[in-house]
């Protein structure tokens, strides 16, 4: 799966078109999230 940046427009979270359960995140995002040490979350990086 990949984004194209032109139409995510800068955003930081995606949900991808049929997915009620994953969201594809932008590695300021990611960073940000490991960063605070917040728990309930996977990342998964492709």
């Amino acid at each position: 799966m990949s984004i194209d940046p032109t139409r995510a427009r800068g955003t930081n979270i995606v949900r991808p078109w049929g997915w009620t359960l994953a969201l594809v995140v932008s590695e300021d995002l990611k960073e940000a999230i490991e960063r605070e040490g917040l728990t309930g979350t996977r990342i998964t990086v492709a």
